[in-house]
C-alpha cells in the first residue's frame, strides 16, 4: 500500500468482507471504521477530474471526505455513529461525485464502472459455553421379535426312575346271587323205554353282584434322575431396530464465557546455521572522484523526515511526518514475489516502510517485534496475480492465530483481516501464506500494526 493512516488510541472496528463488482474499473478492497473515521481501500478512487469530490455513503449516509487518492479514501463518520456486533452496513463510493452537485461534468461517463459497494460487519463477540443437553427423546418403538432360533439338539434321555411300589389290592366284589331252577318237567308214562329226553334249557343267569370298593392308590416312586442338558440351540437372527425416539429440545443458550487467557510465549527457535563465507571479489579499479554533494539540510530532531519545498535541487526541509506519535509499524511484500510450492506454511518477508517512533515495535528479518504487552491493532492484505486455493493467516510467536486466518474453502486473489488482538508479553508477528500446491506471484501485500494502549 502507498498509503499512511492516522489513528487513535481508542477505536472502534468493523470487517470488511471482500466482494468485487464484476466488469467495474472502480474496485473496494477492503475497509474498517477507527474512532469516528472511515478507511477505504481499493483501486480507481480518483475523480475525472480535479474539481469533482467523490462520493462516500454509509448505509445511505453522505460522509464528509478527508482524504483521497487512488487506491485510499478516508472520511468522516457521523459523531454517535453506533456499530451493532453481527450487524450488516453499507459502503457505497462513486468516482463521479455526488450527482446534484458535478452531474454536469460527468455527462457520458459510466456509473457501473466508477462506483462499487461493498458489506461491513460488525465483529461479535467470543462464542458463549454450550447449553444444557436436552433432555433425552422418547424411546423408539419396541423392533419386531427376531425369529426363533432352530431348536438345540436334544439331551440324552435320564435315566429310568425306580419302579414304584405296588399299590394295596382292592378286596374281591361280592357275588351275585343264583338264579333259580328251572321247573321239574311231568313223568312220561313209564312205557317202553323211550329214547333219553332232551335236556332242558339252562335257567336263566342270577345278576351280577355291586363292583367292590377300589383299593387304595400305590406311593408314587422316585424321580429317576436328570438326563444331561442338550446343546444350546443357534441363536435366532437380530430382530428389527425400532425406530429412532423424537430428538429432545434444544437447551437454552448459554451466557457468554469469558476470553480465556493468552497461552504462553512458545520458545524461541534455533538459529539457522550461518551460511558459508562467500570469496571475495577482485578489487575494481579506483572510480574518478565525484563532485561535493549538497548534503543534508542542518537541524532536525528524532523521528523528523526530509521534505522537499518546491522544485529545486536540493531545497528541503526536516518536517514531523503524518502520524508521528502513534505506535506502528507498517510492511509490504515486494511486488511479483514467486511463492510455493510449499504446503505446510511459509512465512512472507515485510521491507519495513514505517516504525513506530516511540521504538516499542520494530521490523527484525521479514518480520515485526512487539516489545510490549498490551491491546494492538492488526490488519493484512494480499492479492495474487492469479486466483488459486491458498490460506493466509498471522502468526504469534510462531503460533498460527485463528483470528486472523482466512482459510482455502475457495480459489480467490484476494486476502484481508483486521482484528483486535491482546498480548501478555513481547511477541514475534509474521505474515504467513500456506497450502501452495504450485508456484503462485504474489502482486501486492502489506501488513500494518498499532498499539491501541
Amino acid at each position: 500500500m502507498s498509503f499512511q493512516r492516522k489513528l487513535c488510541t481508542t477505536s472502534m472496528l468493523i470487517a470488511a468482507w471482500y466482494a468485487a463488482p464484476a466488469a467495474a474499473d472502480l474496485q473496494i478492497h477492503s475497509a474498517s471504521i477507527v474512532s469516528n473515521t472511515l478507511f477505504i481501500d481499493g483501486k480507481e478512487f480518483t475523480p475525472p477530474s480535479s474539481t469533482i469530490e467523490p462520493l462516500i455513503q454509509l448505509n445511505g449516509t453522505t460522509l464528509s471526505v478527508l482524504q483521497v487518492s487512488d487506491d485510499h479514501l478516508q472520511a468522516r463518520v457521523p459523531s454517535g455513529f453506533q456499530l451493532v456486533p453481527g450487524v450488516s452496513y453499507q459502503v457505497y463510493v462513486s468516482s463521479l461525485g455526488d450527482p446534484e452537485r458535478f452531474g454536469s461534468l460527468t455527462t457520458g461517463e459510466d456509473l457501473a464502472k466508477n462506483s462499487a459497494s461493498l458489506a461491513l460487519v460488525a465483529p461479535t463477540g467470543a462464542t458463549g459455553a454450550t447449553g444444557a443437553t436436552g433432555a433425552t427423546g422418547a424411546a423408539g418403538a419396541r423392533g419386531a421379535t427376531g425369529a426363533t432360533g432352530a431348536a438345540g439338539t436334544r439331551g440324552a434321555t435320564g435315566a429310568t426312575g425306580a419302579a414304584g411300589a405296588a399299590g394295596v389290592k382292592g378286596a374281591t366284589g361280592a357275588t351275585g346271587a343264583r338264579g333259580g331252577t328251572g321247573a321239574t318237567g311231568a313223568t312220561g308214562a313209564t312205557g317202553a323205554k323211550g329214547a333219553t329226553g332232551a335236556t332242558g334249557n339252562a335257567g336263566a343267569t342270577g345278576a351280577t353282584g355291586a363292583q367292590g370298593v377300589n383299593g387304595a392308590t400305590g406311593t408314587t416312586g422316585a424321580m429317576g434322575a436328570t438326563g444331561a442338558t442338550g446343546a444350546t440351540g443357534a441363536q435366532g437372527a437380530t430382530g428389527i431396530q425400532g425406530a429412532t425416539g423424537a430428538t429432545g429440545a434444544t437447551g437454552m443458550t448459554g451466557e457468554t464465557g469469558a476470553m480465556g487467557a493468552p497461552g504462553p510465549q512458545g520458545l524461541q527457535g534455533v538459529a539457522g546455521v550461518q551460511g558459508a563465507t562467500g570469496a571475495t571479489g577482485a578489487t575494481g579499479s579506483t572510480g574518478a572522484t565525484g563532485a561535493t554533494g549538497a548534503g543534508l539540510p542542518t537541524g532536525g530532531t528524532a523521528g523528523q523526515v526530509l521534505s522537499k519545498i518546491d522544485g529545486t535541487d536540493y531545497n528541503a526541509e526536516w518536517i514531523t511526518p503524518a502520524g508521528a506519535g502513534i505506535d506502528h509499524v507498517h510492511g509490504a511484500i515486494a511486488d511479483g514475489s514467486v511463492i510455493g510450492p510449499e504446503l505446510s506454511g511459509t512465512a512472507l518477508a515485510l521491507r519495513e516502510h514505517l516504525s513506530a517512533p516511540t521504538q516499542t515495535m520494530s521490523s527484525q528479518l521479514g518480520f515485526f517485534l512487539l516489545r510490549q504487552p498490551g491491546t494492538y491493532l492488526v490488519q493484512y492484505t494480499i492479492d495474487l496475480r492469479s486466483s488459486a486455493t491458498v490460506s493466509t493467516g498471522v502468526t504469534v510467536n510462531n503460533v498460527l492465530s485463528p483470528l486472523l486466518t482466512v482459510d482455502a474453502t475457495t480459489s480467490r486473489s484476494h486476502f484481508s483481516k483486521t482484528v483486535v488482538i491482546t498480548l501478555q508479553t513481547q511477541a514475534f508477528i509474521a505474515l504467513q501464506i500456506s497450502g501452495i500446491t504450485q508456484p503462485i506471484t504474489i502482486d501486492e501485500g502489506s501488513m500494518t500494526i498499532v498499539k491501541l494502549n
